[in-house]
Parts: structure tokens; C-alpha cells; sequence
């Protein structure tokens, strides 16, 4: 398999838009003022105006490239651009919390950190390369993947993904007076708005049937005490946080379009978790003739 590393100080005059879609390329992000980003991604046999673009994000292990493999087998044919950051512990240490604090819920003051308008710049740069027609973004993650994203649909300000699905995430953000990054105690520019879009985006939620062995914490005892206060494990806060929310929207009349789903048979497993995701995600893709 050949790689292909972009800088993006090099510009690249001309890049054919009919490409093997085995092939993973790489790019280097540092068009912004945060420590750079490694994307990994893969394109479709032909660009066209009914491309779609899904972003795929990694869990703890920040293997961005293995993940990315496993998307490109589930979406052959499909006429969509895989995109796989890789959030690297030297550079974001703290990216399943979109660098706005640690796991200890010390805040980071710097907030030019922040990756809560991350995806969309990624997106941005997509879409000006291959001069996509499409407007808006799928994005998938699993484990501290669907930590992150959780987040960012709650955070970020934009407005373009269409479609996402959190799986077998850690723990989560509650809409309570909790220190970030267990509830939103603090945190200034989150209003009734951000809260209300939050609620109301399309959301799935996956949490794998088996994924319920003990989760100890890899931090310390302060931060574990925030996450067993969710849940003893994944399954039991994937469900006590879907509660949360139905509960919220119910009491503010707010608009609730999030869905939840049990994976049968399925632990804390990737692989399993991304075919699941998969008939959500790529449902109105279209084939690529051949």
C-alpha cells in the first residue's frame, strides 16, 4: 500500500479526481493556530456532485490509520471521502475533551486550543480541494472517538453535520452543574441555544451489549469518582446518559431526535461497532457505477 505524506506549505497544483479508493493518503493539517493534525484519508473511484464526506474518529489507542481500513472495506463502492484525524498525545493529549480541560476538570484557560470547530475546518479544506458540492458531514466516533464527538455536537458551532453516531463511549458530558468535562459547570459560552441544538441533532447512540466489564479509571482516583458517578461501566452510563437527555428535552419542551441502540453480542469492540454504524452512515451514499 503506498503512502502519500502532503505538506500543506507545498501547494499542489493538480490532483486527479479519479483515484483507487484503496488508497490510503495523509496529509498534514497546520493551516490553523493549534499543533497540527495528521488526516489520513481515502477517496472514491470519482468525484462528483453526490459525494459525501464522513469523518471517523479514533479512540485512546489514536490509531486513526487502522480505523480508517476498516471504514474503506465497509464503504466499497460508496461514493463518499473517508477522513481519519490522528490526535497525537504529544499535540492533544486531551482531544476526547476538545482540549478545553484535562481528566482532572482543570479547565485549559487558552482557549485557541479548543477542537470545538476542529471537524469543520477539516471539513472546509476537503471541500475546497476537490471542490465538493456538498454542504454538510457524517461523523462517527467509538470509545474516546464518541467522547470527543458527543462534545463537539454540544460545543461546536457548526451547523453542517448531518448525520453522526457515538459508540461505546467511556463517559460523557451530563447538561448538569458537575465540573467539566462530567457536566457543564462553568463553562461560559454554552447557552440554552447550544443546549437546544444539542438535543435536537441526529444522533445515534451504540453502546455494545457486553461492554460492561469494570472500567477503572487510567488517571487517578479524582477522576474516577466523576466517571463511576455515571455508571459502574460503559453499558450503565450509555443508558443512565440517554435517560439524562430524554429527561431534559421532556422538561424544556425541547425537540429530542437523538436515537439509542444496544449492538447484541458486541463488547468494546471497534470493528463490530463501525459495521453497526455503518448501515446508519451510509444508507443514502450512493454506489459508485461501474
Amino acid at each position: 500500500m503506498r503512502y502519500i505524506k502532503i505538506y500543506l506549505f507545498i501547494f499542489i497544483f493538480f490532483i486527479p479526481k479519479d483515484v483507487n479508493s484503496s488508497e490510503i493518503q495523509e496529509t498534514i493539517f497546520a493551516s490553523w493556530n493549534k499543533s497540527d493534525v495528521n488526516l489520513f484519508y481515502s477517496l472514491p473511484d470519482v468525484i462528483n456532485e453526490e459525494t459525501k464526506v464522513l469523518f471517523i474518529i479514533h479512540g485512546g489507542s489514536r490509531n486513526a490509520y487502522d480505523y480508517l481500513k476498516i471504514w474503506i472495506e465497509l464503504s466499497k463502492n460508496k461514493n463518499i471521502i473517508l477522513v481519519a484525524p490522528e490526535f497525537t498525545r504529544n499535540n492533544h493529549n486531551d482531544y476526547a475533551l476538545l482540549n478545553m480541560s484535562d481528566h482532572y476538570a482543570n479547565p485549559n484557560k487558552n482557549n485557541e486550543e479548543y477542537l470545538d470547530m476542529s471537524i469543520s475546518s477539516f471539513f472546509n479544506f476537503f471541500k475546497s480541494k476537490y471542490d465538493l458540492k456538498v454542504n454538510d458531514y457524517k461523523i462517527y466516533g467509538h470509545s474516546g472517538g464518541a467522547q470527543f464527538l458527543h462534545r463537539y455536537i454540544l460545543f461546536s458551532n457548526d451547523s453542517r453535520v448531518s448525520s453522526s453516531v457515538i459508540a461505546n463511549s467511556g463517559y460523557y458530558t451530563f447538561l448538569n452543574w458537575d465540573d467539566y468535562p462530567y457536566g457543564i459547570k462553568d463553562v461560559g459560552y454554552l447557552n440554552s441555544k447550544k443546549i437546544e441544538n444539542f438535543l435536537s441533532e441526529k444522533v445515534t447512540m451504540l453502546i455494545g451489549e457486553k461492554d460492561r466489564g469494570y472500567t477503572r479509571s487510567s488517571h487517578t482516583s479524582a477522576n474516577e469518582k466523576g466517571i463511576i458517578a455515571q455508571g459502574s461501566n460503559r453499558f450503565q452510563r450509555a443508558n443512565n446518559y440517554f435517560n439524562h437527555l430524554v429527561l431534559i428535552s421532556e422538561k424544556f419542551e425541547i425537540p429530542f431526535r437523538w436515537k439509542f441502540y444496544v449492538v447484541e453480542n458486541v463488547g468494546h469492540e471497534n470493528k463490530k461497532m463501525s459495521s453497526r454504524a455503518a448501515e446508519i452512515l451510509l444508507h443514502d451514499v450512493s454506489d459508485i457505477e461501474t
